[in-house]
């Protein structure tokens, strides 16, 4: 399937998005969250048809400190992690945790 807009795409999820909810969920309560930047207007467009609030996820990448496009963990601004335990048992755990306040801090300014 081709979308011409992240927009189109929101609105055509939407629609099969609300056709599934009020067979399963009728009465289900639901946020609709969102990742900057491309998310953001999906997600818009989701909550905007099924009249449900907004909001975003703001993740950022722990890169590895010998190569830091390669990810070894993220944080979200609240301190949510994922992280590659195999690769975190041969660093510095203080650098981690370091970096960990860092992005988290950063999660933050960018909400």
């Amino acid at each position: 399937m081709h979308f011409n807009t992240r927009t189109h795409a929101g609105k055509l999820l939407a629609k099969t998005l609300a056709k599934f909810l009020t067979k399963k969920y009728p009465d289900m309560d639901a946020v609709i969250y969102a990742l900057p930047r491309g998310d953001v207007p999906l997600g818009f467009e989701i909550a905007l048809a099924l009249d449900m609030p907004l909001d975003l996820i703001i993740p950022r990448k722990i890169g590895h400190p010998l190569n830091p496009v390669y990810a070894i963990g993220a944080v979200t601004e609240n301190g949510d992690t994922v992280r590659n335990e195999v690769e975190l048992a041969k660093l510095d755990p203080d650098w981690f945790e370091q970096e960990l306040k860092e992005e988290m801090a950063e999660a933050k300014r960018r909400r």
